[in-house]
């Protein structure tokens, strides 16, 4: 990694964690954006805006979907807090360079009793652009769960 490229990757984890944001970025045209919002919805947003081409992302915890979304969408590089180890892999197959605070061997659900959904909807697959679909559908599942439950 070079050293421009490391220098882009401390100054968005410094501004995320200044922020106390759950991610940040480092756009490709110099601005920088944080987002509040937990789990993959900065991605897709961003994903969604055109900003994740060419940008400097950190994130707090970065599990398969996250990496399949970053590589779908051009990131440059990628900082995490946390890590799975799934992930790695995949930001390796794309190239991407990243580091990391820290590695687990999977992402666990917020009630911390079993595997992140988003992990679980892209886990059987090592292709970023099946990954966008399986987590828009893993996404309206959950919506359509909580919006049942009383």
């Amino acid at each position: 990694m070079d050293i421009i490229l490391k220098g882009k990757i401390e100054r968005v984890k410094s501004l995320q964690k200044e922020q106390g944001a759950a991610c940040a970025l480092l756009l490709s045209n110099g601005e920088s954006k944080v987002c509040f919002d937990r789990g993959v919805k900065p991605l897709l947003q961003a994903h969604a805006q055109g900003q994740l081409a060419g940008a400097v992302l950190c994130d707090k915890v970065v599990g398969k979907a996250a990496a399949m979304l970053a590589a779908f969408g051009g990131v440059s590089a990628l900082h995490a807090r946390l890590i799975s180890t799934p992930a790695i892999a995949v930001l390796e197959r794309a190239g991407i360079p990243y580091t990391f605070d820290e590695k687990c061997e999977r992402i666990v659900n917020r009630r911390g009793d079993g595997l992140c959904p988003m992990e679980s909807a892209v886990m059987d697959t090592d292709d970023p652009r099946d990954a966008l679909p399986r987590i828009m559908r893993t996404l309206k599942e959950l919506r359509e769960k909580e919006e049942q439950t009383p």
